[in-house]
């Protein structure tokens, strides 16, 4: 009788969890206390206003400075017409008890000298204080040449003209040709960024719509996709084996055309005639180079690889089918637990709460520098733009931040990532059993919070260490495109061995991520199946990946088409319905209207961004689970292989219909799973 117990045979990949990395956990929770350091020291030093309001061009913050507190709108004067007459004035609304001269508005803004005011004018029945001209003056000199330079600011009363506000921080115009003036120098700059951020968040429930209709969208493709894998994979491959045939054919018939010809012409010598005959030359309709020997060879390159891809259709059908098969068994995985299509849900919205909380911590961290002063002359229109100035703990302090952000944004992805993987491998692993007459996995519903459970308990470390991996990465991605964008923009030579070798690093950086980004997403999978070190995990998924690579490779690329295809159809819906509602509703292209959007090109895109990171976890969910399937089954086939063990009889139905045939469990053999 074999000595191995039915469970050790069923459940023998899967080990009891232990800590792993243990040494990675406080260097994580030091960082997290450092983050909470680098937040009070924002709250006591900096102040967000001093980011988001607007600057009159005198450098004062609109509603902050203590000179325009009790005035928190920014206001655009009109250039001044020519003075009102009583009647104009009485036409107007305007009632002037203080017996001065007031101006009436011109066509045209004065996008230069904006000022504070205490309330956006609705109507022209109202005057403001505007900057007309300065006026230098230069006093005597002394005997070493010193002198006084004074320097008056005039302003005139002008008449009002009405505006819109907008943001609650901006008082835009109501008359259709001076809002062009102002909205034709935001469309570039980063004058307007923070103009644009206050549209959107405005219209914020606009943007939350698009992300509804991304999440619907998402699950109705993550359906379709059990449907349509086989067409597509093999649509692919006769798409691409006949491109390159095609394309290599017709260049290679070119060439020999183009030598019939010149054998022609070099013994009759009518090469003209030739030329009338044909009614055209050679390359006007065969795609060439120029040069015959660089088209031979490419035509040739092409006709190899049409061949070779055609001839791995055929030789690869065993990888195609376990591909097929996998994303067959994501379905089924995803049918038998339905919280894991829930799960996208939570996941948006928790994303989405942290990248608002991190983006408030990096606004209140970047507040804490000192605003500049800056040439009023240099940005139109003012009241937008602004700058700050450090001292080098304050930078340290601002670029620590945004690395310990980027640590926790890959660490939340992270641990949603092990919770997938740990319940994906554990349906994997699960017993067949009969539900309602229907064959189906004994599931529990809650393996989802089990594996976060884990991932912050005995895999803290592990989840740290990959994820402060990626975030090193992409720092130093960001870094060095800073770094890169700078020199280019400075470099007045243009020094193009410079840029290649920048650019070269920079591709280089990604390049590793993506690798690495994979990787860990392998090694989570083992750890969460043999609970060992993040190490020793990618050593042994290392050997699982070069025994199956075509299956592997064959997946990856197939997920990839199907992402791609989700990623396009549903940021593109999200997107153009966006821009149809802010284009054809009176509620938001009418002047008249509370809610009128000056630009709805921006608030479309923060629609197209959110439906675009909705799809984006849609996809990520299919992939992982797909990866984590077949992952599951490469280490439970060499484990079972190593250990002389049976085939596992409760794999999924796909899986079990090509490699198992007519395998059947037995009720008596379900056991409870290691958890």
């Amino acid at each position: 009788m074999d000595a191995l117990t039915v469970e050790e045979k069923r459940f023998s990949s899967q080990k009891p969890h232990r800590c792993t990395d243990i040494l990675c956990i406080p260097v994580f929770l030091g960082t997290l206390a450092f983050l909470g350091y680098l937040l009070h020291y924002a709250s006591v030093n900096g102040d967000m206003a001093r980011v988001y309001h607007g600057i009159d061009f005198q450098n004062n913050l609109c509603g902050v400075s203590p000179e325009v507190k009790d005035k928190p709108y920014l206001f655009w004067c009109a250039k001044p017409g020519s003075k009102m007459t009583e009647e104009a004035l009485v036409e107007a609304g305007i009632t002037n008890n203080l017996g001065v001269a007031i101006f009436g508005v011109s066509s045209l803004l004065d996008l230069a000298h904006p000022i504070c005011t205490s309330a956006c004018p609705s109507n022209r029945s109202t005057f403001n204080s505007c900057y007309q001209r300065e006026i230098v003056t230069d006093g005597s000199k002394d005997i070493t040449g010193s002198f006084t330079r004074t320097i008056k600011y005039e302003y005139d009363f002008v008449e009002d003209h009405p505006t819109t506000n907008v943001a609650d921080r901006y008082c835009m115009p109501h008359t259709m040709g001076l809002l062009q003036q102002l909205t034709a120098t935001l469309s570039i700059g980063t004058e307007g960024v923070m103009f644009h951020l206050a549209q959107v968040l405005q219209h914020w429930h606009l943007v939350a719509a698009a992300s509804v209709l991304a999440v619907l969208l998402g699950y109705t493709y993550m359906f379709l996709v059990k449907t349509l894998a086989r067409p597509l994979i093999y649509i692919s491959f006769a798409a691409s084996s006949l491109a390159c045939l095609i394309f290599g054919g017709w260049m290679l018939l070119g060439v020999f055309r183009q030598d019939a010809e010149e054998t022609f012409a070099a013994r009759f010598q009518t090469e003209d005639l030739l030329r009338d005959l044909n009614g055209t030359s050679v390359d006007e309709f065969f795609p060439s180079t120029g040069h015959k020997t660089a088209d031979t060879a490419i035509s040739i390159t092409l006709l190899v690889i049409g061949l070779l891809i055609a001839i791995a259709a055929c030789c690869l059908k065993r990888s195609i089918d376990i591909v097929v098969s996998t994303l067959a068994a994501t379905l089924e995985c995803l049918q038998d637990m339905p919280i894991m299509l829930a799960q996208p849900l939570i996941g948006v919205v928790l994303r989405m709460v942290y990248l608002a909380v991190a983006f408030i911590g990096l606004v209140w961290m970047v507040s804490i520098g000192d605003v500049a002063r800056v040439d009023v002359h240099e940005y139109v229109p003012a009241g937008f733009a602004r700058t700050f100035t450090y001292d080098n703990e304050q930078l340290a302090y601002i670029g620590i931040y945004t690395l310990i952000a980027l640590w926790l944004l890959e660490f939340g992805a992270a641990l949603e990532q092990f919770s997938f993987i740990y319940s994906t491998q554990m349906w994997f692993f699960a017993p067949y059993g009969s539900t309602a007459g229907m064959r189906k996995k004994q599931v529990n519903q809650f393996w989802m919070l089990r594996g976060s459970f884990l991932g912050l308990t005995y895999h803290l470390g592990t989840l740290a260490f990959g994820s402060a991996l990626l975030a090193i990465l992409r720092g130093l991605y960001l870094v060095l495109s800073f770094v890169y964008k700078q020199a280019k923009d400075n470099s007045e030579d243009n020094n193009a061995v410079v840029n290649c070798a920048a650019g070269c690093c920079l591709c280089c950086i990604a390049c590793w991520e993506k690798v690495i980004r994979y990787m860990n997403k392998m090694v989570y999978v083992i750890v969460s199946i043999r609970s060992e070190s993040f190490c020793a995990s990618a050593e042994e998924m290392v050997q699982i990946v070069a025994t199956e690579f075509a299956a592997l490779g064959m997946l990856e690329g197939a997920t990839k088409l199907f992402q791609l295809g989700g990623l396009i159809s549903i940021t593109g819906s999200g997107g153009y319905l966006s821009w149809l509602v802010l284009t054809k509703v009176s509620a938001f292209n009418s002047l008249d209207s509370p809610h009128f959007v000056p630009q709805p090109e921006y608030v479309t895109a923060a629609a197209a961004i959110a439906s675009f990171i909705i799809a984006g976890v849609f996809m990520d969910v299919f992939d992982t689970v797909s990866d984590t399937i077949l992952f599951c089954w490469a280490v439970d086939k060499k484990t079972r292989k190593e250990s002389g063990l049976p085939p596992n009889e409760d794999l999924p139905g796909a899986l079990r219909d090509l490699f198992g045939g007519a395998l059947r469990s037995k009720s008596g053999d379900q056991q409870p799973l290691v958890e």
